[in-house]
């Protein structure tokens, strides 16, 4: 990838968000997905401690394990090769430029996926609108992907500094993201969005800040996160039928395969 020049600074700026097509080589990009989608597969199982993230926690023995929606600090458990591809995209170097030079820390990572069933999460933005550009967002995509609305930045809806946005946004002039395997899309975290994936997805996601003494430091971090617990018991798995009845009953039990 290109160091990021003048005139895509100026994109961002207005947008909230810049597409580098194409970063990654069709053999880069095979030997990701092999790593991530094992790495997937082994998340899911109940017997496993890989720290993850779900948000719709449906039964077991339907979703062939945990209905897994983020894969939380997986660079300790990947081959280094992973890492040498990350460097060489240079994503790092171009968050500091996006930001205006100042140097960035990483915040947190965890790799995005979405697999039996469809997902939307709430309208809301990472980082209150009033405060300094200090942080920016960085999704690799192994997989081509479409579906988050967002709204530009110069949307005056943004001038409200709400970080949770209820139903009440009703405006159909959001646009929708849409990526293509290999492209990597650097944004801001002020940006109102919505998480939506109606078919399977699986991308890298980085959060990285200049202004990282707010903020715990990252072992802290990491420890402070409440991850999903895996409870096999008899009731646990009721609650896990209830969950998916009701969303049957809601009109949006649509799956991805």
């Amino acid at each position: 990838m290109n160091l990021i020049d003048k005139e895509i600074s100026k994109e961002y700026s207005e947008r909230g968000y810049v597409i580098f097509k194409n970063i990654l080589t069709t053999e880069e990009l095979k030997y990701l997905r092999d790593v991530f989608s094992s790495l997937y597969t082994d998340s899911k199982s109940v017997n496993e401690n890989i720290k993850v993230r779900c948000y719709d926690d449906f039964p077991y023995f339907i979703c062939e394990g945990v209905n897994v929606a983020t894969i939380e600090d997986f660079v300790g458990k990947l081959p280094e090769r992973v890492s040498l591809i990350l460097f060489k995209m240079k994503i790092i170097e171009n968050s500091i430029k996006l930001l205006k030079g100042k140097p960035v820390s990483l915040k947190l990572y965890r790799a995005h996926v979405t697999g039996k069933f469809s997902y939307e999460g709430p309208w809301h933005r990472d980082q209150h609108f009033s405060e300094e550009d200090s942080d920016i967002l960085c999704n690799i995509y192994l997989y081509a992907e479409s579906g988050m609305r967002f709204f530009n930045k110069s949307c005056d809806l943004h001038k409200a500094d709400s970080i949770y946005f209820g139903e009440d946004i009703q405006d159909s002039n959001f646009s929708i993201l849409s990526a293509k395997a290999g492209d990597v899309v650097f944004l801001d975290p002020k940006i109102i969005h919505k998480p939506y994936s109606a078919s399977k997805r699986l991308h890298l996601h980085f959060r990285f800040t200049s202004n990282y003494n707010k903020y715990l430091d990252f072992a802290n971090y990491k420890s402070d996160q409440k991850f999903y617990s895996r409870d096999k018991s008899f009731f646990a798995g009721l609650k896990r039928t209830y969950r998916l009845l009701r969303r049957v009953i809601n009109g949006n039990s649509k799956t991805n395969y």
